[in-house]
């Protein structure tokens, strides 16, 4: 079924599990309830799809186009997610806990609660994404592109932001407790509550809007 038009069928309830379906097009297709359990649904356009309930557990998106898919809640265990289109989606209270979204474009996607604990975000796009109340502990976020992300109470204890952007991102409350922030850009960053406690800062990414005695009275640790 690689590169099939099936767009705008109902799918809803039919088990799927295991099929090929690189490169179909799946817009607008109803796949409520569906079973896509290790499907392969690389490069798969599924704009406007309705994918409630549908397992997604160990399947193939990457590459795959969700732009702005409703998606929240889902389950996306052992799931390849690199270079999947998500900008706009959302993802709130998703499991993403230990998956691969490298270079994913998730620019405005809402991920409120979703957890991604583990999750491998390196070079991801999350330009003005709701990350409020996110669990990103110990996530590999090097080279990630947070501009004016609100990433308001979210767990970041441990995780990775090394030559990662968070230009005029929100950290209002966030825990960066023992997180790495060498070269990271922060001009503009909010931080009003946050967390530093053993955080790794260099001191060259010090600005007027992070002072050297701003970190250390919140127990980073500035080199």
């Amino acid at each position: 079924m690689e590169r099939k038009n099936l767009s705008g069928l109902d799918l809803s309830g039919l088990k799927l599990n295991g099929l090929n379906l690189a490169r179909a097009n799946l817009s607008n297709v109803d796949f409520t309830d569906a079973g896509l359990s290790n499907t392969n649904l690389h490069r798969a356009n599924l704009t406007g799809a309705i994918l409630r309930g549908a397992d997604l557990t160990l399947a193939d998106l990457s590459r795959a186009d969700l732009t702005g898919v409703d998606l929240a809640g889902q389950n996306f265990l052992g799931a390849r997610l690199e270079k999947t289109q998500l900008a706009g989606a959302n993802l709130g209270f998703a499991y993403l806990q230990g998956v691969s979204l490298r270079e994913a474009n998730l620019n405005g996607a809402v991920l409120i609660r979703a957890n991604m604990e583990g999750a491998d975000l390196t070079k991801a796009k999350f330009r003005d994404a709701n990350l409020t109340r996110s669990i990103l502990e110990e996530a590999d976020l090097r080279e990630a592109d947070l501009t004016g992300a609100n990433l308001t109470e979210a767990n970041l204890v441990e995780a990775d932001f090394i030559h990662a952007d968070l230009t005029g991102a929100d950290l209002t409350g966030a825990d960066l407790t023992r997180a790495k922030l060498y070269d990271v850009s922060l001009e503009g960053t909010i931080f009003d509550g946050t967390n530093f406690e053993d955080s790794l800062c260099e001191s060259h990414i010090l600005n007027s809007y992070c002072t050297r005695s701003y970190l250390e009275a919140r127990g980073a640790l500035v080199r």
